[in-house]
């Protein structure tokens, strides 16, 4: 009797022991020194070990300021000050990775993008490979502000649209070559580097231009502590979506009212075709497709094809509007976000205009996304099309 009492205290004292080291394994404290007249606090936001985000008002006293919390592996937090603006280019605002354990911070006002930090391996080397990537950025900001004296000439201008036009169709070209041989950099750096924390960050934030297949080939190279940690989590999470939005694969299901209030789900369609349509009424690709969308509804409508218009708009007033200012109120609309999980997110689609086809078993039989052409995309929906409905 008295044995196993000695063994019940063991495993109680053992699993508090546990729980208790884990904790202390995740517990960050943050030190920082500030320079400024005009700034008494900080907001400082991040995530904790369950992925919810905190948002922690921190005192300034005499220089100092000081945070702790508990989060799951390194993560990506935000430190605020007087803001100008909302931007995240605001001189105020600073985006950096803490780790558990101490990290130091020194800021300035007005000035906390030059913030130095210490104690965080994953900051160091996420400094180390923006470091190597700084020409790209000068590039990439160097386009944007020909961009936009393009858009600005456009409006004063209205008899030089055509060739104005196809000054930011190159410039756009030029852009994604950047964000490409950006991109390249980086993957190749996490190829070298399995065991840092920048590569579930990274992979996920590139999850949609890459295949499955090596999405998993790189989660299957991690390291178990960055597979357990927050991010690895969220990375995983979204292998899973991307696997279950594939070409072949089952599509996902999802309920909710259309935009005249009727209740809309894919089992809505059994038996048809129905064709996904992700738009927005800012997007002027998505606004030039709607004729062609308009053509093949009438075309094949009658043999069983549907169209389901997904807006990702956030203002739903601009989306009712352009639904029949564009003449599109002849088929289904739904608001993304009005799903638990937006349903751009549980399709993977970024960006848009973007198309997915679902025949009549509830199969993803293509997908057709935006890019520098897509009309070519488009004429592959259209080829699909007549081979199943013609």
């Amino acid at each position: 009797m008295r044995v196993g009492l000695v063994i019940v205290i063991n495993l109680i004292f053992n699993i508090i022991f546990v729980g208790c080291s884990q904790k202390e394994n995740r517990e960050f404290q943050l030190y920082g020194k500030f320079k400024g007249t005009n700034t008494e606090q900080l907001i400082f936001i991040y995530q904790d070990t369950l992925g919810i985000s905190v948002f922690d008002t921190i005192p300034i006293n005499n220089g100092k300021f000081y945070s702790k919390g508990f989060i799951n592996g390194a993560i990506y937090a935000r430190i605020e000050g007087n803001k100008k603006s909302q931007r995240m280019s605001d001189p105020n605002v600073l985006l950096f990775f803490i780790e558990p354990g101490k990290n130091y911070i020194s800021l300035s006002e007005d000035k906390f993008k030059n913030a130095k930090i210490i104690g965080s391996a994953t900051q160091k080397e996420h400094e180390y490979l923006e470091n190597q990537l700084e020409y790209l950025h000068l590039e990439i900001d160097s386009i944007k502000s020909k961009w936009n004296e393009l858009l600005e000439k456009k409006i004063n201008n209205p008899d030089k649209i055509e060739s104005i036009d196809e000054s930011i169709v190159y410039l756009s070209i030029e852009w994604e070559n950047r964000q490409k041989r950006m991109m390249n950099v980086r993957l190749n750096y996490l190829r070298n580097n399995p065991q840092s924390y920048l590569n579930p960050y990274w992979l996920k934030f590139y999850s949609k231009k890459l295949p499955i297949d090596t999405l998993e080939q790189y989660y299957k190279n991690f390291k178990p502590e960055i597979k357990s940690s927050l991010f690895g989590k969220q990375f995983e999470k979204k292998i899973e979506l991307a696997r279950g939005a594939a070409v072949n694969s089952k599509a996902l299901s999802f309920k909710l009212r259309d935009v005249y209030g009727n209740e809309i789900s894919l089992e809505n369609f059994k038996d048809e075709f129905v064709l996904l349509d992700f738009w927005a009424s800012w997007c002027a690709p998505c606004l030039e497709n709607h004729p062609d969308l308009i053509r093949l509804y009438k075309k094949y409508n009658c043999k069983g094809f549907q169209i389901i218009g997904v807006s990702i708009d956030e203002n739903k007033k601009a989306w009712k509007e352009a639904i029949k200012r564009e003449g599109v109120d002849i088929w289904h609309h739904v608001n993304s976000w009005d799903n638990q999980i937006p349903i751009s997110e549980l399709y993977n689609i970024k960006p848009i205009p973007a198309l997915i086809l679902i025949d009549e078993k509830g199969v993803i039989e293509g997908r057709y996304l935006a890019a520098n052409n897509f009309k070519k995309g488009f004429s592959e929906l259209e080829r699909d099309l007549d081979m199943f409905l013609d």
